[in-house]
């Protein structure tokens, strides 16, 4: 079934696969009767390689930051501040690209 958490739905094929990088992959360059339906479809209709939807990864100075900050949070303050707190230490300093990506949340600060 398209949504759930766990299965892709392909949209060639019009079948659920596993939701898996792997399991994408193969099916996308292995399985004869999508490589044949896609090779049918407009070359402005032809699925996206799955490393297109792949979120980058965190800097490891944003990691370090966020995790400092929250260490100290939950060691010694409340965490229902922490939501506008991040969006105090986002604007501190505009030009910096570290602290303009950092996202720390009472989640994050508890966990």
């Amino acid at each position: 079934m398209p949504g759930s958490s766990t299965k892709a739905f392909c949209t060639f094929c019009k079948e659920e696969i596993s939701a898996h990088k792997k399991t994408l992959d193969d099916h996308s360059s292995k399985n004869k009767k999508h490589i044949f339906l896609a090779s049918t479809k407009d070359e402005s209709n032809k699925m996206q390689k799955i490393t297109n939807f792949a979120k980058p990864a965190i800097s490891e100075q944003r990691k370090v930051a966020e995790l400092k900050t929250a260490v100290f949070i939950a060691k010694h303050c409340a965490t229902n501040a922490v939501d506008d707190l991040g969006e105090v230490i986002a604007g501190l300093d505009p030009a910096s690209q570290i602290l303009s990506q950092v996202r720390l949340h009472r989640t994050k600060c508890t966990g």
